[in-house]
């Protein structure tokens, strides 16, 4: 390759590397913590009308946002442990919230670091765990928000 190919080649590196820190710094300053995270009577807010987002409370109908809760034996104490101990061990992940019925955790993709929302309410009369699991910025996540929570529901399962 010639000395011109070989510079052409220098400064895309350069510029890609640039834009990739620059997302990095980015990304997370243009995704604030969405205001409407939390539990009103073990209800969570609904999912945004954008695919990247799962919840154990959304219409069954609603086939790109449902997700079926976990049902749990024993105490919701528990159960509560159970799953703050899968967030814990899980890489990316912060648990901002551990309140006794309530679990909120971020998780930060690796990569360009998007946020997604990750939020858990117990219903001990039921023995159900509902939850949510949303992107903050993409549209579209490949599925990794409803895989991520079906992961958690294999280790839940398999730590029951």
């Amino acid at each position: 390759m010639n000395k011109k190919g070989l510079r052409i080649i220098g400064i895309a590196a350069v510029l890609g590397g640039a834009g990739y820190v620059g997302a990095r710094l980015l990304i997370p300053r243009l995704s604030p913590r969405p205001d409407t995270l939390g539990a009103d009577d073990g209800k969570l807010s609904p999912c945004p009308s954008y695919p990247a987002c799962v919840s154990s409370q959304a219409p069954l109908e609603d086939e790109a946002h449902a997700i079926a809760p976990l049902s749990y034996t024993g105490t919701q104490e528990e159960a509560r442990a159970r799953i703050l101990e899968i967030l814990q061990g899980m890489e990316r992940t912060t648990v901002i919230t551990a309140a006794d019925d309530y679990l909120y955790a971020e998780v930060v993709s690796p990569g360009f670091g998007y946020i997604d929302d990750v939020e858990f309410t117990f219903d001990d009369h039921l023995k159900l765990i509902h939850f949510r699991s949303s992107a903050r910025v993409p549209y579209y996540d490949f599925q990794v928000n409803r895989k991520r929570m079906e992961a958690i529901r294999t280790a839940f399962l398999q730590a029951e």
